[in-house]
């Protein structure tokens, strides 16, 4: 057992325009033994501006000098800022300051009690008369703490977040620009442009749980993807070069699936146009992600946006389709599947003449499929390259054959010949990468039938693989085969 000297700390407040009742606290606190360590201004938890005072004083602890576990040691003053805007220490702040102000009430009474002095008296009686006021303000703070209403404001998430490591956090606000905010509006026009997809707010936020230089994209506070980037470094891909360059440092690309180059900025030399900057590559990725998770993104205040535009056209086809013929949920549903697929909803209008013409059909159908066939020129103008041709692999009858039996195998209960997926999966990125060819703009064409299962599959694997429906080609443009699969 050993006796140790150290500090003590202690948290009071004072209403700020009052300064006979700051004088009083100085005074009492000072008569106590404390001494002032720092005092600023802040508010009560119900938003009265208070003087917000540190005391401080010496102390002697005696501890045993066996059994003792350093690292869970805090310093008081540690654990008066340790999360001190969580609930249950509010809570515990908050009786602790209401027990000490009863005590201090007890004592005025008991003071009141031997004075004889009338002015004295006077005194004392406003004195608790301002303590009784603060305990009430005490009373009212807490009952707002532990009200489970409070709970509720901690309950939603955001849709889309980007953490960054420490060493990526200069992205965000560099020299007073955040970097990455600019480029996540240029991203916003972007999509609204191309598939009339709104963007959502994006937070961005510093992360050290993240390894050196990662950055993480969450889709409703859960990870969708994670990759690193050098903030000092551009990237390129491994392909484009003809070696490695000095110094680079070599990734590998979770959804081009290609290895890629980062270096220096300064080393770029020749090549640099081809490469991409750290928030380039991130706002890439996010891109990417926003528009593959869209079901998750998509929420019923979006549609009531989509279906203000259809109103202000066509008042009468929104009447007659929504809620007899579909609900909001499966017109959530529909525009959330097209656009995950990079089909436009610009025409939303004519995408919900569309949606009633065939919603309305008695026969069985796939709806989405449908949708899709209706906007063949749109798709066939998005594929092709030149503005009249689509170049692509046609899907064979044996590989068909395939997809058809995870159909049924997924039918029956039965287990899928994994195998033989994984052979078509790598005979399909060989013949597309070999080909030279923008994933992106060189689709598998399928049979209709089949053509949600091969895409369901084959992006697990290949995630900017484009899978289209014969169907979904416009005659108007001529169709390049450039293997059969």
């Amino acid at each position: 057992m050993f006796k140790d000297i150290r500090n003590e700390y202690a948290v009071r407040t004072a209403p700020l325009n009052d300064t006979t009742e700051v004088e009083l606290l100085l005074n009492t606190m000072s008569n106590e033994g404390w001494e002032l360590y720092t005092i600023h201004e802040a508010e009560t938890h119900s938003g009265k501006p208070c003087y917000n005072c540190i005391f401080s004083r010496e102390v002697e602890y005696y501890e045993e000098t066996e059994n003792v576990e350093i690292g869970d040691i805090k310093s008081p003053l540690e654990k008066m800022f340790e999360n001190s805007d969580e609930p249950y220490n509010q809570c515990v702040q908050a009786q602790r300051k209401m027990k000490e102000k009863k005590e201090k009430i007890k004592k005025i009474k008991e003071k009141l009690e031997t004075v004889n002095s009338e002015e004295e008296h006077k005194k004392l009686n406003k004195e608790i008369s301002r303590e009784l006021k603060d305990l009430q303000d005490m009373k009212t703070d807490l009952s707002a703490i532990i009200h489970p209403d409070k709970m509720f404001d901690t309950i939603e998430t955001s849709k889309v977040t980007i953490l960054l490591s420490e060493e990526l956090s200069c992205l965000a606000d560099k020299d007073g620009v955040n970097e990455l905010l600019c480029e996540t509006v240029k991203l916003r026009q972007k999509l609204t442009d191309e598939l009339g997809y709104v963007l959502p707010y994006v937070k961005f936020d510093c992360s050290e749980n993240l390894e050196p230089n990662e950055f993480e994209i969450q889709v409703r506070d859960i990870t969708a993807y994670k990759s690193v980037a050098y903030s000092d470094s551009r990237v390129i891909k491994k392909s484009e070069l003809e070696k490695k360059p000095r110094n680079a440092i070599e990734e590998y690309d979770e959804i081009s699936h290609e290895a890629v180059y980062w270096v220096k900025a300064e080393s770029m030399k020749d090549y640099w146009k081809n490469g991409r900057s750290a928030v380039q590559y991130i706002v890439d990725a996010l891109e990417f992600i926003t528009v593959k998770h869209a079901d998750d993104i998509i929420d019923y205040s979006d549609i009531n946006n989509y279906l203000d535009l259809v109103l202000k056209k066509n008042h009468y086809l929104v009447d007659s389709l929504i809620p007899e013929v579909v609900s909001v949920g499966e017109i959530r549903y529909i525009l959330a599947q097209l656009i995950s697929d990079y089909i436009s909803v610009r025409d939303i209008v004519f995408i919900f003449e569309k949606i009633g013409d065939f919603a309305s059909d008695d026969e069985e159908f796939d709806l989405i499929e449908e949708i899709r066939m209706s906007l063949a020129r749109q798709i066939s103008k998005n594929l092709s390259v030149d503005g009249n041709t689509i170049s692509g692999f046609v899907l064979g009858d044996d590989a068909a054959d395939v997809f058809c039996n995870i159909i049924e195998d997924e039918e029956n209960g039965t287990s899928v010949d994994i195998k033989k997926v994984d052979k078509l999966i790598s005979k399909i990125n060989k013949a597309i990468y070999v080909s030279g060819y923008n994933p992106e703009k060189t689709p598998i064409i399928v049979p209709s039938e089949i053509r949600a299962i091969v895409s369901g599959v084959l992006k697990g694997f290949l995630p900017k693989i484009r899978v289209i429906a014969k169907e979904e080609l416009c005659k108007d443009y001529r169709l390049d085969v450039l293997g059969v699969i």
